[in-house]
């Protein structure tokens, strides 16, 4: 999942709907790419505590990366794909028009 801004809600209230995995977790690795704000804007993501009671409800199933404001590395998408050969991806984007 890649966001910024606003555009990390959606993601928020899927992954708040899916159900966490037994451990050992059995299910897919979860992915949040998800800009971090610009100096004068509130990280509300985190300061409402949806990351964090995210990340404790997924476990470690969930890594969450947040590259500075501005363009999204390739070597962040590498780790966040970082799938084996064979392997099944979804890519979920929401982003502001540009």
């Amino acid at each position: 999942m890649v966001s910024t801004g606003t555009g990390v809600a959606p993601f928020l209230q899927l992954l708040s709907r899916m159900t966490p995995s037994p451990p050992p977790s059995s299910g897919p690795r979860l992915d949040l790419v998800h800009l971090q704000p610009g100096p004068d804007r509130v990280d509300w993501a985190v300061s409402a505590g949806f990351i964090p009671s995210l990340q404790e409800k997924h476990g470690e199933r969930l890594i969450v990366h947040r590259p500075a404001p501005g363009q999204i590395s390739a070597q962040t998408m590498r780790e966040a794909l970082g799938a084996t050969k064979g392997e099944k991806i979804m890519v979920l984007v929401c982003l502001p028009p540009l």
